[in-house]
């Protein structure tokens, strides 16, 4: 059963676990310094480490269960891994669930790319070149380069958090504005330079393109420039620094790397290539829920429920819910059902495991829906918070909605945390009808039409200069009746539906 929360505002919820995840390889016992500063760590720690990070970033951000697509990553992946100059650790690759531009690497070959950055890429050169970029990161173990002793104990709260949020920790709860925090300041200029080298080094040797890296890093450009009219976004820059001085050298080193700048032909088509990407979700996916305002609406599970206005949304695998603004220190959170028939006896029960003692408990009703409510107090650093949570017996399982407020803020947000545990319900067939899937979709150009003639008529969810960057083109650019292009395109969303959904028919892709 799935059940995830997207958080909704500038600073991706996602970029900051990933932040976290990568920064776990940090987690060192004390005196695994040399004396000159070098990193010892067996591989064996490595791999222990990366395997406990990767089991976090799959239970905080998720993976693309697209069994088709993932194979033909992880097979790109293989190839570029069995030349890499480090064997002794086994590579893995997956895609994480996230529609940011984003690919990082965990200690031990965890190697991830981001759906949105698959979305942004029109050739397998780009997609190599990315993937040989972090394998050159876990070769040259840059990971474990960093300030060790003083990222320890902050990795070790922020993970304690996670895994407080999920199992419904007040205290843990009532510091999760923490996790917006970037907790991993950015790969250095030497080490990108260094996996930018070993990276195109990689991919040639491999056989791919090296030119594939500067074509990459100049649409991330283009890409960054449109979504917020600067070349900064909070994504793969943040871990990932780029510099035109950067991007120049992508360029002259592929050229370098190239006999007499002859260029490789790749295996397949660029044409060829985004047809392994047609129907993958862009945004957020109607199978983990999704957000219309502040209303979330869960279609595979059948219910719904609303959020306070202008609180943050967020969404993770284990839970949906809101952060109020900034200095309010409050946040409610609709965790993943239980199986139960019985509310009370379901609470009474935690609160046993628990050790709370309730200091205002009842039965009521959510709706027609049997439930019950309970306040408790609980205390983190020594501050008071206090806990307003409802149990609530719906579908065969038990819901638990909770809010936490630090003491001083409760009185404050006790009515926001009641409208909210009130407004819990099933959802309407309209409201079912009303979520829609947008993905990407590859169509062939007609006669004469120019990008915006092509929008207009596939109803493309991009602007013009949004397609124009994500398929590597210019938006004034003069097309050839025949040619394939990507487009995001909204569609009814159908629970039974696969990962990368009903595949458009010839008519549809023309028409």
């Amino acid at each position: 059963m799935k059940f995830y929360l997207r958080r909704h505002s500038g600073m991706s919820r996602c970029l900051a676990i990933l932040l976290l995840m990568q920064s776990a390889g940090w987690m060192l016992p004390s005196g695994a310094l040399a004396g000159d500063g070098s990193v010892i760590m067996s591989t064996a720690r490595e791999e222990q480490i990366g395997r406990e990070a990767a089991a976090q970033v799959e239970q905080s951000i998720g993976l693309v269960k697209d069994p088709v697509l993932e194979a033909y990553v992880d097979s790109l992946g293989q190839r570029l891994a069995s030349f890499s100059p480090r064997q002794e650790v086994t590579y893995r690759f997956h895609i994480v669930n996230m529609p940011e531009p984003n690919a990082f690497a965990l200690p031990g070959g965890h190697i991830y790319v981001s759906r949105g950055l698959l979305a942004l890429t029109s050739s397998e050169e780009e997609l190599v070149n990315v993937i040989a970029h972090e394998i050159a990161h876990v070769s040259a173990r840059h990971s474990a380069e960093r300030e060790l002793q003083e990222k320890t104990a902050r990795i070790l709260s922020i993970l304690g958090i996670v895994a407080g949020i999920a199992a419904g920790d007040t205290g843990a709860a009532a510091a999760a504005g923490m996790l917006g925090q970037s907790w991993l300041s950015a790969y250095s200029r030497e080490q990108e330079t260094e996996a930018d080298r070993l990276g195109q080094s990689l991919s040639i040797r491999a056989g791919w393109d090296p030119t594939g890296m500067y074509d990459f890093l100049r649409k991330l450009e283009n890409w960054t420039r449109l979504e917020t009219g600067t070349s900064r976004e909070s994504g793969y820059f943040d871990t990932h620094p780029a510099t035109p001085e950067r991007v120049a050298k992508a360029s002259t080193r592929a050229r370098s790397l190239l006999n007499h700048g002859e260029r490789l032909e790749g295996e397949i088509t660029p044409t060829e290539y985004i047809q392994h990407l047609d129907g993958m979700v862009l945004d957020d996916n109607p199978e983990e829920g999704v957000f219309q305002g502040s209303r979330f609406l869960h279609v595979d599970m059948d219910f719904t429920l609303r959020f306070p206005r202008r609180w943050e949304l967020r969404n993770m695998p284990s839970a949906v819910g809101a952060m109020a603004p900034a200095g309010q220190e409050a946040m409610i959170t609709l965790e993943a059902p239980t199986e139960g028939e019985d509310p009370e006896a379901t609470a009474r029960k935690r609160a046993e495991r628990e050790d709370i003692r309730f200091i205002e408990a009842s039965p009521m009703k959510v709706g027609k829906f049997p439930a019950f409510h309970a306040v408790w107090e609980d205390h983190m650093g020594g501050d008071k918070v206090v806990a307003d949570a409802v149990w609530i017996a719906y579908a065969g399982s038990i819901w638990r909605i909770i809010g936490v407020a630090s003491g001083p803020a409760y009185n404050a947000h006790k009515s926001a945390f009641k409208s909210t545990m009130r407004s819990f319900r099933p959802l309407t067939e309209a409201e079912k009808e009303s979520v829609k899937a947008v993905r990407l979709r590859v169509v062939e150009v007609k006669e004469g039409e120019s990008l915006q003639k092509l929008g207009k008529r596939t109803k493309n969810e991009w602007t013009v200069h949004e397609t124009a960057v994500r398929n590597g083109i210019f938006a004034d650019v003069v097309m050839h009746k025949g040619e394939k292009l990507k487009v995001a395109i909204a569609e009814s969303y159908r629970p039974e539906q696969e990962e990368t959904g009903t595949p458009l028919t010839e008519e549809e892709k023309a028409n």
